[in-house]
């Protein structure tokens, strides 16, 4: 309630208790008006209110955000495993080294110093589902070279100096310089400079093809082809060559030579055509050349064929 005090013309003191404000005495003149003082209360308790409930408002959304926050990040942390990584990754500060353990989807990878090391005794796969596998090397200028690249149905290297594959005990398995390979199967097509091997053989009822700009099959102790049928094409000559044995050809239904393509000799004192011809051999050149033969009746020695400059089959 408020408290009036007649105005008279003695010292009037304004005093409030919530406030602590007080007037110096003063000295007013008589006046029909009565005078007095008047509290705060009516006007401040309002707008110090409405400070209050705005205050109270924001730390209470401060409050709901933090609680927000916190149950996002557990979530995370459990949904992902957060530790010294995250779910199947490591990180090792001290080795200077990221783990992988498990499996583990990732796009591309970035090692600095290239090195890639699996788990003892366990292997280490890499696989890309229903794409290629490609390693990249970066230049100094940030330039791309790709250096190899595993697909489906083949695998490329492009150069490398040297790449080499290692078992636990440090034995070569795969090496680009002098590759050695042991077991292998199911390869459709392989392509190499050189190949040394004991031996090589296709799948049943399956043919094998050996092909190249220059093909040399060489056996220190020996070389056997085996085959239901063997077939040698040549664009210019095929050399069979035993040093310290012999060469024997077998076939359990004949040995069939295409002569179209061998040297054509000349009969001495003979300049009758014929499709009949006498396969000869030079020696000690072992090149084969065909002999003609006008006469059925007629014996034909390989020494009567013209061997002169112009039509030596054997030059």
């Amino acid at each position: 309630m408020e408290k009036l005090i007649p105005g008279s013309s003695q010292n009037c003191e304004m005093m409030s208790d919530e406030n602590g404000v007080s007037s110096n005495n003063e000295t007013y003149p008589k006046s029909d008006f009565k005078s007095g003082y008047k509290t705060a209360e009516q006007q401040t308790p309002i707008i110090r209110g409405r400070k209050t409930f705005a205050f109270w408002t924001l730390v209470v959304l401060l409050f709901i955000l933090a609680v927000g926050n916190l149950i996002l990040t557990v979530t995370m942390v459990g949904v992902l495993r957060i530790g010294n990584g995250i779910q199947s990754i490591e990180c090792l500060p001290g080795d200077n080294a990221i783990k992988l353990f498990g499996n583990v989807d990732l796009g591309r990878i970035f090692k600095q110093n290239g090195i890639m090391k699996g788990f003892e005794e366990e292997n280490m796969d890499i696989s890309a589902d229903d794409n290629s596998l490609l390693i990249n090397l970066y230049s100094r200028l940030n330039r791309v070279f790709n250096k190899f690249e595993l697909k489906k149905n083949h695998t490329s290297f492009n150069g490398f100096n040297s790449f080499e594959v290692r078992n636990k005990r440090k034995e070569s398995l795969f090496d680009v310089s002098n590759p050695i390979y042991k077991n292998l199967k199911g390869v459709q097509t392989f392509k190499a400079k050189s190949l040394s091997t004991n031996k090589i053989r296709s799948k049943l009822d399956n043919d094998m093809d050996i092909e190249g700009n220059s093909v040399y099959l060489k056996g220190n102790e020996g070389t056997r082809i085996e085959g239901r049928e063997i077939v040698w094409s040549a664009d210019q000559d095929i050399y069979l060559r035993s040093i310290n044995g012999s060469l024997v050809l077998s076939g359990k239904e004949g040995i069939y030579i295409d002569v179209e393509r061998l040297p054509l000799a000349r009969v001495v004192k003979s300049s009758e055509s014929t499709a009949q011809f006498k396969i000869c051999v030079c020696m000690p050149q072992g090149k084969l050349f065909r002999l003609p033969v006008a006469n059925p009746n007629e014996r034909v020695y390989c020494h009567q064929a013209d061997l002169s400059a112009e039509f030596n089959p054997c030059m």
